[in-house]
């Protein structure tokens, strides 16, 4: 971040050209201005670091100083002598005294009256990288802190998420305002703005927020000193615009609203106002400043007519949707909402400004790929092309329609204008109008005011969507400035008193200014025009309003801010040099004794003893100060602690007058705890002697030892130099006994700074340190504090693609084991091994040796079938199904090779596995799939087969269910096979297979939906049905013939539920069941008695599936390439009727109608049921190739498809492939 130090603010535009004029060549490219002021002027800009560096000078400034402040930067060598003289200290050697300087002023007792040299940053104290000198002004470069305390207090109030953390916050704040006090320096500017933080939350004080610093360097005057209404650069065309405006910086929100309500501040002003107030910034396109969009641009704004306006009752957001869009969307989210958390998104703001801004910019935050014709052309396409509000600049800067891009047309004007001036002219007519006025306080409820929170929200059709994590720091968000309806306006603004350009402008050439506004502002009596009643109404509605919103004009300072700052702005520069200001009086001469054991003796804090009471007012009865101006910066601290409580502030105006005069503290006082009150009451007396100085602060009670301890230990990790040096500091002093001396607590607090090191720093010479470090922490956190903070960085570590020391040590036994005695077996199973096999397993293929496979077989059997199932497995069927597909490809040897390799070394690894899982695992985990899915439409339940049929809720997903067979209920039979109802358990031919299919899973099933109930075929060939409603097994078909010499498993089912007799023919029960099994076979059943009705031979391979498109027919399906059709009114044995063409069995068919498309690899057929009896015998199918079009060009399926279904209402089908894809054909 770079700030200018001007005479005065320059507005954005020029600001910009300023920076990169000064700056060209340097490295640093401009980003956007940063505005402190309702209106669009800055002297503070984001810079950033170019990707390809420093380019030749061509602008104000030496490039080569900047460049090695760039370098220095990027580096993090800026100060690299403080760390490694605290790394000499950790080893009782001294080196200078830079690091016996950081010492002093984090809280080292033994150096407490040791005057500091200055030479060396306070870690609160935000960093300044350089100061450039150009011919026109300064730059001070300073890193940008992604956060303020301000940001923190509005969006994210949890970020602070305890009372220790707040305490922990509080007394950084106050050491970096000792360090400036010890040096006669006061702040003079403390507030929640200029407390900024960083992404860890830890507060920087700026050099160029204080006081001194401001007027020595003319960074401007304090708010509120001068009107900040125009440019200093002359030329430019926003002195035209802004010419008229009387707003200055301060931010006196009661003054702007009795100015407004009473027509003194026109609606665009006012506006502006409660943007600042609701943290929005000029510059920043995330979190621009807001308006509202007033007409639609159809037709010339007309305020007879009702035509072509927007109502203001309603969100941009409403009407763009609609509320039935709105309705559902908070019916039907997991959290109820209408609307984003923005009403004006970065998209919106960079489309809207696509003209001026760079490309840059537009590829960052709009679409990667620039295309210039994708903006809206026109005024009136935007405004129905967006569902988020409008943006000031449409009402007051006529260049925003011009293209900075040649490829990029202006944007289009609506046809009732022949300008951009006449169009932002009646444009602002519009905003100002009465029509606008007096609709206007509906749009702040819902922007910025009580329509943002509760019933009214929800009535609004306003919830905003909450964030996913509340603790997470945020530094944008809606801030809801307003808790009551927000007062309609009296009167409107004149437009003579908005309106500059009288000369080019019609109205004020002609009508002039309104009569009715013209009495209001001439000081008449209202009571003339409106009755006396309904105004005195109204007023007294606005007064309450302001009494009640009285939070918005908090006050920070005890001083008569403009006497303090009048006084002072007197006295020449030359009086207080920068010298003064940035030097002490005096510096260590003569270096003392450094006792590293008294240092570690500092980190001892014990917070168990209660605070008492009666020593905070002992305290408090000892406390002075001793000038007036660090006085102020305490009354600034007891403001702002109380406020982080409050969540309000504790003064405004009124009641600071009223507490100067009367003494009476203010009432929220009592609301807070006793021990901050008495802290606060402390720091805000009204005798400035009777505030404690900043080092009796850091010495109160209210800071328990464990965050004097905390901030000694963390304090030196923020100095800007490598992780690996801070890690090695941070390591030194944890095996040393820090970490322990602090406590369980204070070591979890400081766990998510020092950690981070730890895995950011992979260097073969950091390992030890940081081993050391992670070790040390596993020792003093607890066990939830060890999973959410130590797993991570293990994790990461662990899953680095690169090689490292510190991984290879990570899997050492020493280590191993603390971590598994910490964790638990449970956790480190699930949370840890994981990432130690999955090494083992990327060595495949590699010449990964047999130590290695043997050990991943180890693991695996020390660990138990749980982990084996759940974490290598998954891992090694991966691996072996991606070198047998690869295999398939044609590759160079050398790949070939290593895909062999790793496919060996994958089986051999599996084969390992396998010994040591029991039989029951191998069966569940290698051999079985999905094999059958049905949709259950009676109850809405969804059944799947994978050897066990699970019952599932088809809306929630959840298992309702689940039925499985035990093999005990098919014991091996002996004796006579002649029973017609009774399986024969021959023996297969021995292998796996012969025990995975010996009864007791089931392989496929058939869904009964007029009975609601599933028919489960299994491994044995026998039937199972299972009623659905009760969730209940019921009989058991044992059915086999003795002609078929081996028990086949059931491969396929279907069934036929008419109550038709057919005479003539083999069916002679009402309802039948056919199965068929993987030998070939088919057998028809009768479902009411299970008896065998016919039984042959309906193909030579395994049957994948069977149908029944009428009560007489079926079709089947089998790996032996063909496709059949079986008529059962006719012997089954003589019919001839067989499909063929495909060259590969027949995985899938799908019948509509009287159709037939069948599935073979990676082609499909079609074949008619309707055929003539004379052409059923051996038929060819007609083979077709599927074609997927990617942009107009058709490519042939190579995939290999697994299963189709057809889509009746759409004339479409499905297919399925093996590959994992999902595609419909036509």
């Amino acid at each position: 971040m770079a700030r200018s130090p001007e005479a005065a603010a320059m507005c954005l535009e020029c600001l910009e050209r300023r920076v990169r004029s000064d700056l060209a060549g340097s490295g640093l490219s401009f980003v956007h201005g940063l505005s402190d002021s309702p209106l669009p002027f800055a002297s503070s800009a984001v810079v950033q670091v170019a990707s390809d560096g420093p380019e030749q000078c061509v602008g104000r400034v030496s490039a080569s100083e900047i460049t090695e402040l760039i370098a220095s930067y990027i580096n993090l060598s800026i100060e690299q002598n403080v760390i490694s003289s605290l790394n000499m200290l950790c080893g009782n050697k001294i080196s200078g005294s830079s690091g016996l300087d950081f010492l002093s002023f984090v809280g080292f007792s033994a150096y407490d009256d040791i005057q500091p040299s200055g030479l060396v940053r306070h870690p609160n104290i935000l960093p300044v990288l350089g100061v450039i000198e150009s011919s026109e002004c300064w730059y001070m470069l300073q890193e940008k802190a992604p956060y303020t305390l301000e940001n923190i207090m509005h969006y994210s109030p949890e970020a602070l998420c305890s009372d220790w953390h707040i305490r922990f916050f509080i007394y950084q704040i106050i050491s970096a305002m000792a360090y400036l006090h010890d040096f006669g320096v006061h702040h003079g500017n403390l507030k929640p703005s200029t407390i900024l933080m960083s992404d860890s939350l830890w507060p920087y004080l700026s050099i160029s927020d204080i006081w001194h610093v401001k007027q020595n360097w003319a960074f401007g005057g304090p708010e509120g000193s001068t009107p900040n209404s125009c440019c200093v650069a002359e030329d430019c065309s926003s002195r035209s615009i802004y010419a008229s405006f009387n707003l200055p910086s301060s931010l006196d929100w009661p003054s702007h609203f009795k100015r407004w309500w009473a027509g003194e501040l026109s609606n665009y002003e006012y506006l502006l106002v409660l943007n600042k107030l609701a943290g929005r910034r000029w510059g920043d396109p995330a979190f621009h400043p807001v308006m509202p969009w007033v007409i639609d641009f159809t037709v010339r704004p007309d305020e007879n007519s009702d035509i072509g306006w927007r109502d203001l009752t309603k969100s941009k957001w409403r009407l763009a949707k609609g509320d039935e869009q709105l309705d559902f969307t908070y019916s039907s989210s997991d959290v109820p909402h209408h609307v984003s958390d923005e009403c004006l998104s970065e998209l919106a703001v960079c489309s809207y400004k696509a003209r001026r801004l760079s490309k840059t910019i537009l590829r960052s935050a709009v679409r990667s790929v620039y295309e210039p014709n994708e903006y809206p052309s026109s005024m009136q396409r935007l405004y129905q092309w967006t569902p988020d509000e409008c943006i000031p600049d449409f009402y007051s800067d006529p260049c925003i329609f011009v293209s900075l891009h040649s490829e990029m047309s202006d944007l289009a004007l609506p046809s009732w204008v022949t300008s951009s001036e006449e169009f932002i002219c009646l444009h602002r007519d519009a905003l100002e109008s009465d029509r606008v006025s007096q609709q206007l306080h509906h749009w702040i409820d819902i922007t910025f005011g009580y329509k943002l929170a509760g019933e009214a929200s929800i009535e609004a059709k306003n919830v905003m969507l909450p964030p996913n994590d509340p603790s997470r720091p945020k530094s944008i968000g809606r801030r809801q400035l307003f808790t009551k309806p927000h007062p309609k306006r009296s009167i409107s603004t004149p437009h003579s008193a908005y309106h500059n350009k009288v000369q080019s402008c019609a109205r004020c050439q002609g009508k002039g200014s309104d009569s009715t506004t013209d009495v209001m502002l001439n000081g008449c009596n209202p009571r003339n025009m409106l009755s006396q009643v309904n105004f005195l109404e109204e007023f007294e509605q606005a007064t309450l309003f302001m009494e009640v919103e009285h939070h918005l004009n908090p006050i920070y300072s005890y001083a008569d801010t403009s006497a303090s700052y009048c006084s002072s702005v007197k006295c020449p520069s030359s009086e207080f040099s920068d010298q003064e200001i940035l030097q002490p009086d005096s510096v260590l001469s003569v270096v003392p004794d450094f006792d590293f054991g008294s240092y570690l003796e500092c980190f001892e804090s014990d917070d168990s003893s209660p605070m008492g009471y009666q020593e905070l007012l002992h305290w408090k009865q000892m406390s002075y100060s001793v000038t007036e101006h660090h006085a102020n910066d305490v009354f600034s601290i007891g403001c702002m602690l109380a406020e982080i409580y409050l969540r309000r502030p504790l003064f405004d105006a009124l009641l600071l007058a009223a507490y100067k005069e009367t003494g009476i503290l203010p009432g929220a006082l009592h609301e807070l705890p006793v021990h901050v009150a008495v802290l606060v009451e402390s720091c805000i007396q009204r005798e400035w002697k009777r505030r404690p100085s900043s080092k009796q602060l850091l010495e109160s009670p209210y800071f328990p030892p464990s965050v004097r301890s905390a901030y000694m230990f963390l304090a030196p990790l923020q100095l800007l130099c490598t992780s690996g040096d801070r890690l090695k500091y941070v390591a030194k002093l944890s095996s040393e006994g820090a970490l322990k001396t602090m406590g369980k607590f204070a070591a979890e607090v400081c766990a998510p700074y020092c950690l981070p090191f730890v895995s950011s720093s992979l260097l073969d010479v950091d390992t030890e340190s940081g081993l050391s470090l992670l070790k040390e922490f596993l020792k003093c956190l607890s066990i939830q504090a060890t999973k959410e903070l130590i797993l991570p960085i293990i994790q990461k570590i662990l899953q680095a693609p690169e090689y490292s020391h510190l991984k290879v040590s990570l899997l050492q036994d020493s280590f191993v084991r603390e971590l598994w005695k910490k964790l638990g077996k449970q956790t480190y199973i699930e949370k840890v091994h994981p990432l130690t096999v999955l090494p083992l397993i990327h060595c495949f293929g590699k010449g990964l040796c047999a130590d290695g496979i043997e050990t991943l077989v180890r693991i695996g059997g020390l660990l138990g079938e749980s982990f084996i199932v759940k974490q290598i497995l998954p891992l090694l069927r991966n691996v072996i199904l991606l070198c047998v597909d690869s295999s398939k490809v044609i590759k160079p040897e050398p790949q070939h090779s290593w895909n062999s390799f790793a496919l060996i070394d994958g089986l051999s690894a599996l084969e390992g596995l396998v010994s040591v899982l029991p039989v029951k695992a191998v069966l569940r985990e290698l051999l079985e799939v999905v094999n059958s899915i049905c949709i259950l439409s009676i109850t809405g339940k969804v059944a799947s087969c994978d050897g066990t049929i699970h019952i599932w809720n088809g809306q929630t997903g959840k298992l309702r269910a689940a039925h499985t067979e035990s093999s005990t209920s098919f014991p091996l039979q002996t004796g006579s096979t002649q029973q017609a109802n009774m399986l024969n358990q021959d023996t297969l031919s021995g292998g796996i297979l012969s025990t995975a299919f010996r009864g007791s899973l089931y392989t496929t099933m058939h869904y009964m939906a007029s009975e609601d109930k599933l028919v489960a075929g299994m491994g044995n060939g026998s039937i199972r049905f299972i009623d659905i409603s009760r969730d209940q097994k019921l009989h058991l078909w044992k059915s086999d013939l003795a002609e078929i010499s081996l028990s086949s498993l059931v491969s396929a089912i279907c069934s036929c539920g008419s109550d038709k007799q057919r005479n003539g023919s083999v069916v002679t029960s009402s309802s039948w069941i056919a199965a068929g099994l993987s030998s070939g076979y088919c057998r028809l059943l009768d479902e009411r008695s299970g008896k065998i009705i016919a039984a042959w031979r309906a193909h030579d391979g395994h049957i994948t599936k069977l149908a029944s498109p009428e009560d007489h027919l079926i079709v089947s399906s089998s790996h032996d390439k063909t496709l059949r059709i079986w008529d059962l009114r006719r012997n089954l044995s003589t019919q001839s009727n067989i499909f063929r063409s495909h060259s590969d069995g027949i995985f899938n068919f799908s019948v509509w109608g009287q159709d037939l498309i069948s599935v073979s690899r990676n082609k499909i057929a079609l074949t008619s049921l309707l055929r003539p009896s004379s052409e059923i015998g051996h038929q060819q199918l007609a083979l077709q190739n599927l074609y997927s079009a990617d942009r107009g060009v058709k490519y042939k399926n190579m995939s290999v498809l697994s299963t189709i279904s057809v889509l009746p209402l759409s004339r479409l089908f499905v297919v399925g492939t093996e590959d994992g894809f999902i595609k419909i054909c036509q």
